[in-house]
């Protein structure tokens, strides 16, 4: 998106789910997810799909 992870996180509020989220460590919440989308323009839809974070290290 061409944001930093410190913008991430003063979107979110909270720099350590901001750095969890982009590691992989945390899903997208609900919550999260219409913040995002709200904020960048990305359709909610992409930000809920399911997906994978067991192979994040």
């Amino acid at each position: 998106m061409g944001r930093s992870q410190k913008e991430l996180a003063e979107l979110l509020g909270s720099h350590s789910q901001a750095s969890d989220l982009l590691s992989g460590r945390r899903k997208v919440s609900l919550e999260m997810a219409q913040k995002t989308s709200a904020a960048s323009r990305i359709p909610i839809q992409l930000l809920v799909a399911p997906y994978d974070t067991s192979s994040a290290a």
